[in-house]
């Protein structure tokens, strides 16, 4: 398994664990993480494992979705400690230490 790791504004930190089923990451209340952000689209972007590789896609958000500062353009193959920016918020990208990915 992978994670996601976010802080919201007030300093909470939220962690989103993406397996074998896709997520979704926005600001609307039917993502499987909410990111408070009045610049992040409701549906923002995805994250599904494919081929054995935990892999991004932009969900044609308003504005843009950032990989280590690169904008995410198609799918994108995550990578440990990769930054994801959405609006002013950036999230972090884990593997477990038991996942061989």
């Amino acid at each position: 398994m992978a994670r996601l790791i976010y802080q919201t504004p007030a300093g909470e930190k939220k962690e989103l664990r993406i397996g074998a089923k896709p997520v979704t990451v926005g600001r609307g209340t039917q993502v499987d993480l909410q990111v408070v952000d009045d610049r992040v689209s409701r549906m923002h972007f995805g994250v599904s494992l494919k081929d054995g590789k935990y892999v991004l896609k932009d969900l044609r958000s308003t504005n843009g979705t950032l990989i280590n500062g690169q904008k995410a353009e198609g799918d994108h193959v995550l990578q440990e400690g990769d930054t994801v920016k959405v609006g002013e918020s950036v999230l972090v990208f884990k593997l477990d230490p038991t996942d061989p990915k």
